[in-house]
């Protein structure tokens, strides 16, 4: 990669406001993200532009013809848990996911093609559509062991109970 990737001002913002350890995730990043095109043999375009409390730098792009997005993630625990939730699912309601780094908070994701903005619905069609979604990501409590939690070859995705305390122990906090 002969220029450095962009980076949204939205996930630059967000990288320093976390002070020392932000300015070196961000200072890190175009590196990582020529190493990740590397490895796995991407042609990536310009990053998409990062929403306001975005913490991930996001672009599609091409591999081997298919059309993909590299995602790359401010480390913190929901980032951590996002493979393992994706390879859980198996692209039943969701993305699939085609390789990960788990050190780096990295996903290779296929690309989905939106359709229609859920915003642009009124509200009974907005609902109907996010319930037919989540129709297709619900599993059975039988799939969990003891504890809860869900084991899949890319990781555990915690209890919800476990996120909640989480977020109530360390609100603002990343």
């Amino acid at each position: 990669m002969a220029t450095p990737p962009a980076v949204p001002e939205t996930l630059r913002r967000f990288a320093i406001e976390r002070g020392p350890a932000g300015t070196a995730w961000l200072e890190a990043l175009p590196a990582l993200i020529e190493e990740l095109s590397d490895t796995w043999q991407l042609k990536l375009d310009p990053p998409l532009d990062a929403t306001a409390g975005s913490c991930s730098w996001v672009a599609p792009g091409t591999r081997a013809g298919q059309s993909v997005v590299l995602k790359v993630g401010w480390p913190h625990s929901e980032a951590g848990a996002e493979a393992a939730g994706l390879c859980f699912f198996a692209g039943q309601g969701a993305v699939h996911l085609l390789a990960a780094d788990g050190e780096h908070y990295a996903l290779l994701l296929e690309r989905c093609q939106p359709g229609h903005d859920l915003w642009s619905l009124d509200h009974r069609d907005a609902d109907r559509a996010a319930a037919q979604v989540l129709r297709r990501l619900w599993r059975d409590a039988t799939d969990r062991e003891a504890t809860g939690e869900v084991r899949t070859e890319a990781g555990t995705i915690p209890t919800l109970a476990d996120t909640v305390g989480q977020w109530n122990g360390s609100y603002g906090e990343t």
